[in-house]
């Protein structure tokens, strides 16, 4: 279906998806991320506010949280920790390149970086480099609803990708 609707190299994008309307009612924040540092805060606190009625936020950043590693300028490329922290009374959906760590020491950085979340089982695309979709929620009535969806998801394709079980990784 996505595939569908986003068919082309050139059609990757937000507004390409906007277009495609395949998720009925979904709410998209179209604008860029700014390259300059001194503006991303304002973008972020515009994207908050547009996305203010949604129980549900995608994050889609083209390398996923922010690492060490990324010097400044590409720093656009990824979701920095404290942005989160402003989804917190809302289910989040981030798309990650996982470090090149084990996946204990992987998860238990990442429950020490959000420690608003409880997180529960990540989707993870292992065909090249290890992608994940991880899901943070902190309201306990949303999430066996969500983990059930999840898992459904997860069958259907399983020949793409896997459900790891990581719910537990605050403790």
């Amino acid at each position: 279906m996505l595939k569908d609707g986003v068919s082309t190299a050139e059609d990757r994008s937000v507004a390409a998806l906007v277009h495609a309307d395949m998720i009925p009612e979904a709410v998209y924040y179209v604008d860029p991320v700014p390259e300059e540092p001194d503006r991303r805060a304002s973008w972020h606190a515009a994207a908050v506010s547009a996305l203010s009625t949604c129980d549900i936020v995608f994050l889609d950043p083209d390398n996923g949280l922010c690492v060490p590693s990324a010097g400044k300028a590409k720093r656009v490329k990824y979701v920095q920790y404290n942005e989160l922290s402003d989804y917190r009374n809302k289910a989040v959906i981030v798309y990650n390149h996982r470090r090149r760590q084990k996946p204990d020491v992987y998860f238990a950085d990442l429950a020490a970086k959000l420690p608003d979340y409880a997180m529960l089982p990540v989707l993870t695309f292992s065909n090249f480099t290890v992608r994940d979709y991880l899901v943070l929620i902190n309201k306990e009535n949303i999430a066996e609803q969500f983990l059930r969806t999840l898992e459904a998801f997860a069958e259907a394709w399983s020949q793409y990708m896997k459900i790891c079980f990581h719910q537990d990784i605050k403790e």
